[in-house]
């Protein structure tokens, strides 16, 4: 064993680096010494030379090194705000106002109170006491020319119409058949029939449509246009208050040998025309509609007018006719009223018919619709009868009312049996307050439901 009291010797690979090595004690003299022999300014020198100069920048940080806030303990670090939870919290509550006060909506369906009925009744239309009427009319016109196959003597008086004016005073004034009217020219037509002319009105002059005759025949009785003036009140103060102009051209007149159509081409072409007329206008008829009314369609009334007289005289040889169709409109809510009328669940109150309705209405022979007077028509077929809600009223009614007070609010509604609201959003519980966001919507059964 070695002894530890003895300096410390290295083995043989020191010895072969140049002896022993020196004690430890030894060592920082040893060191001293080596340090006296090396120029260190001579070093300091070849490393600032290859060292990279750069700009005096002393004054700047690169570093800055953030300073403490020497009045509070370093121990303790800043809290941090929860910005993200905010902001997310913000924009839920930003929503949910928006949802609730704002974008809030709601649609109220009802079923309104109906009674289906089947009825097979008479019911009054037109005149005064009846279900009140209106009219549409269409026309339509075709002409076919027609060749001239002979000639004949023909003696003729042109017939037209003309208007009769009462431009004296406010009482009617009777004319009597064959009433004369003279052109400025000389020429006599009178009054086909007996007629009176109203009298002024508001300072307007009373009117009235009578068919006249040219008092000779001939074709320049044939007029187009033209005034008149009344002889029977020459030298009376009536003579410039009345007075008559051209309402329909006068036609047909003549007196000679004429060229003529052969009877059997001109009954060809007002068959055909009739036809197609008929066709033409029949088609169009059922597309017309009326707001708040139903169509009689099948009591529609054809009239053709044609120029058969003009073309039997030989006055021309094209044959013309027009036709015009009247549509009878019955006023739906006067039909509704009849139909329910005995109905002890009918108190007077406002009903419609509904869309579901098909009705037919069938007249005596020989009747039609009149203005002047009502007739009676038979009603058929299957009507459900609405009783109507003011679908506005109810909207503004319910402006911010509550759900809960929707019972009270239908209550003040009579024609309402029951009602189904929907509010969105789902927690809301009240009505908006604009009525732009509320929808009205009406249901109903099927028919005999």
């Amino acid at each position: 064993m070695r002894d530890i009291r003895k300096p410390y010797q290295h083995s043989s690979s020191s010895a072969r680096m140049g002896g022993d090595i020196a004690p430890r004690h030894e060592a920082p003299q040893r060191l001293r010494a080596v340090d006296e022999r090396i120029d260190h300014a001579e070093i300091r020198e070849t490393f600032s030379e290859r060292r990279p100069r750069f700009q005096d920048r002393s004054d700047v940080a690169l570093f800055p090194r953030e300073e403490k806030d020497n009045t509070v303990s370093h121990t303790r670090r800043r809290k941090k705000v929860p910005w993200l939870a905010i902001l997310i919290v913000s924009f839920v509550g930003a929503g949910v106002y928006l949802l609730t006060f704002v974008f809030n909506s709601a649609s109220l369906m009802y079923t309104p109170k109906y009674a289906d009925v089947i009825p097979v009744t008479k019911v009054a239309i037109g005149g005064k006491d009846g279900v009140s009427v209106a009219f549409a009319t269409v026309e339509r016109a075709a002409e076919r020319e027609l060749e001239k196959s002979g000639t004949t003597r023909v003696v003729a008086k042109a017939t037209g119409e003309v208007i009769i004016k009462n431009s004296f005073d406010d009482k009617p004034q009777r004319l009597i058949k064959n009433t004369r009217l003279e052109t400025a020219d000389g020429k006599i037509f009178r009054t086909a029939d007996s007629v009176t002319v109203p009298g002024m009105k508001n300072g307007a002059p009373g009117a009235v449509k009578v068919k006249a005759v040219a008092d000779q025949p001939g074709s320049d009785y044939n007029l187009k246009e033209g005034s008149f003036t009344i002889p029977g009140f020459k030298n009376q103060p009536q003579y410039s208050g009345f007075s008559a102009s051209v309402a329909s051209p006068f036609s047909g007149g003549a007196n000679g040998d004429v060229a003529l159509v052969s009877q059997s081409d001109l009954n060809a072409a007002k068959d055909e025309l009739a036809l197609e007329l008929r066709k033409s206008v029949s088609a169009e008829v059922k597309d017309i509609k009326r707001e708040g009314h139903l169509g009689m369609y099948e009591n529609t009334r054809y009239e053709i007018t044609d120029n058969e007289v003009d073309v039997r005289n030989g006055t021309t040889a094209v044959y013309k006719a027009k036709l015009v169709a009247t549509v009878p409109f019955v006023d739906g809510e006067g039909v509704a009223k009849a139909l329910v009328k005995d109905q002890s669940s009918y108190q007077g109150e406002k009903v419609r018919l509904d869309q579901l309705s098909v009705i037919t209405f069938t007249l005596p022979p020989e009747a039609a619709i009149s203005l002047a007077t009502s007739t009676l028509v038979l009603v058929e077929g299957k009507a459900r009868v609405v009783w109507a809600t003011d679908q506005m009223k109810l909207k503004q009614t319910l402006l911010a009312k509550k759900e809960s007070e929707l019972s009270d609010v239908i209550k003040s509604f009579p024609s309402i049996s029951k009602a189904t609201p929907s509010i969105t959003p789902f927690w809301n519980s009240n009505f908006p307050d604009r009525l732009s966001s509320i929808t009205i919507v009406e249901s109903l059964p099927p028919f005999g439901k």
